[in-house]
């Protein structure tokens, strides 16, 4: 709080270079964040690669064309790329949003337990939200995933039979059954981002409504004690919550 609104007297080039090296700091912990994902990514990745190329060498070839050579193109080079976006974007930040979120409610317990207790209430809101909208979005994820490997699987195959499709003349029937397939993918994939919207909204919601809260709660748990330097510093810790929120 201090940083934020200083004290009379106090120099004030000591005040910029502390926020400067707060900053620095952040900056530093931000890109080792995001590299340390990225490598945790690319090597889970790389590794289930080929683990599944190894199963795929010593299945059956009949089970592999059964599933179809589009879909397991798209399980191969897509849906890779999805579970490295997991990884590194959902893993790793879930490690370093729970070191935020205690560090945050701990400067928050010294200035007050009942600003601690806000900021797991709103916590607790977030966490109670994905709880409830997980089962139908990982619903709608395994319909869109199917779909999209149905339509692969087909757009494949026709590609292939290109040839005999042209010289029997079935190009309708054929175009028929794809745009019913990217009808399918596309009603999926409306279903699937519309839990995931709703669940994005919520949680910016949440993200704007916390510094109005910080205030509030201020105001009302402070009362005449709350000074000009813990407004300033609660909204500060607030707003660090929105960003694992």
């Amino acid at each position: 709080s201090r940083l934020l609104v200083p004290e009379v007297g106090q120099r004030l080039w000591l005040v910029v270079v502390q926020l400067v090296a707060c900053a620095a700091l952040l900056f530093a912990l931000r890109w080792l964040e995001r590299m340390d994902a990225a490598r945790l990514a690319q090597s889970y990745v790389y590794d289930l690669r080929a683990r599944v190329f190894a199963r795929l060498w010593h299945s059956h070839a009949r089970d592999t064309l059964r599933r179809g050579r589009g879909a397991l193109l798209l399980r191969l080079m897509g849906d890779m790329g999805a579970i490295g976006r997991w990884v590194g974007q959902g893993l790793a930040r879930i490690v370093v949003t729970a070191v935020m979120v205690v560090g945050v409610c701990a400067a928050l317990l010294w200035l007050s337990p009942w600003l601690a207790a806000v900021a797991l209430g709103l916590v607790a809101i977030s966490g109670a939200a994905a709880l409830m909208t997980r089962g139908p979005l990982d619903a709608a994820v395994r319909a869109a995933r199917a779909a999209r490997g149905r339509l692969a699987t087909d757009a494949t195959d026709r590609l292939q039979a290109l040839a005999a499709i042209q010289a029997s003349g079935a190009w309708r029937a054929e175009q028929a059954q794809l745009e019913r397939r990217s009808r399918a993918v596309r009603d999926a994939s409306i279903t699937e981002t519309g839990w995931s919207a709703s669940l994005l909204a919520g949680s910016e919601m949440i993200g704007l409504l916390a510094p109005s809260l910080a205030i509030v709660a201020v105001v009302l748990l402070g009362g005449a004690t709350a000074s000009l330097q813990t407004v300033p510093a609660v909204v500060a810790l607030f707003g660090l919550l929105v960003t694992p929120l």
